[in-house]
């Protein structure tokens, strides 16, 4: 993703000396702005829509309430990544910075370097109390965000230095949804249902 992240970076200004979300001085005996050697992580584009990790659909005709613990198949899996703009690797203790970085920004509890999603079935029991196609289903918030490092020089300024792209997931939600029903928009089961029913 080299040039496209390089592109879109630069397109937003994102780029080094263009960002404007970092306090700066231009007089290198200016005032203290921050801790020297110090280091901070500044964001752009974050997000963190949801993905379905798993689904399956089930039905109940029988004309009365059924109980089912539901076997769900994965249909994809997730990965917690840090990269820099040229898609290398991020070294070990840049990556937990990154995202633990990332884990305030969005507010979630997020996976580290490395993780996937792992399972490749879960088990949902739920009470399908009316008539109709109920779709089972798990998945996470998957976080992602363009990260760009900066380091406090003497303590008067803040130099811009490494910058990426990092992805990562949230914890595991589950659950089932009836395909009549109008389940929250801000819901996992809201994409469930646009997708699936």
């Amino acid at each position: 993703m080299t040039r496209k992240m390089a592109a879109t970076m630069a397109g937003a200004g994102v780029i080094a000396s263009v960002l404007v979300a970092v306090p700066t001085t231009t007089a290198s005996a200016g005032p203290v702005i921050c801790d020297p050697g110090s280091t901070a992580v500044r964001w752009h584009y974050t997000k963190k829509p949801w993905k379905i990790t798993h689904a399956t659909s089930k039905e109940n005709f029988s004309g009365g309430e059924l109980r089912r613990t539901v076997t769900v198949e994965r249909i994809r899996r997730l990965q917690a990544r840090a990269e820099l703009h040229t898609g290398a690797e991020v070294e070990s203790g840049l990556a937990t910075k990154i995202f633990a970085s990332l884990k305030g920004k969005l507010d979630l509890t997020l996976a580290g370097e490395g993780e996937w999603t792992k399972k490749a079935s879960e088990k949902v029991e739920w009470r399908m109390k009316k008539q109709g196609r109920y779709m089972f289903y798990a998945g996470r918030r998957q976080a992602s965000g363009y990260w760009q490092v900066y380091r406090c020089d003497g303590g008067t300024k803040w130099v811009a230095g490494k910058y990426g792209f990092a992805k990562s997931f949230s914890l595991n939600t589950e659950g089932a949804v009836w395909c009549k029903a109008r389940p929250s928009r801000t819901s996992l089961a809201y994409v469930v249902k646009k997708h699936y029913c």
